[in-house]
C-alpha cells in the first residue's frame, strides 16, 4: 500500500509550503502524494501548493466529500 500525506497550510513552526518543499527535496519521499486539506482559502494557496507538488487541494468547508 503506497502511503498519502494529509497536510494542513497553517500550521505553528513549520506551514504547509515548508513541508511539501522538504518532502519534494528529500529523494525518500518525492513521490509520496500529498493532499493539501485546509480550513481556510488563501488567496493563491491553491496555486502555491499545487506548484509545490500537491496532488489536490480540499477545503474543508466544501471538499471533503472529495477527500473521501
Amino acid at each position: 500500500m503506497r502511503p498519502i500525506i494529509i497536510l494542513d497550510i497553517d500550521m505553528p513552526n513549520m506551514n504547509g509550503y515548508e513541508v511539501m518543499k522538504a518532502l519534494k527535496d528529500n529523494p525518500g519521499t518525492v513521490d509520496t502524494p500529498v493532499v493539501v486539506l485546509t480550513g481556510v482559502e488563501i488567496d493563491g494557496s491553491n496555486v502555491n501548493s499545487r506548484s509545490l507538488g500537491a496532488s489536490e487541494y480540499v477545503i474543508k468547508s466544501v471538499g471533503l466529500e472529495k477527500l473521501y
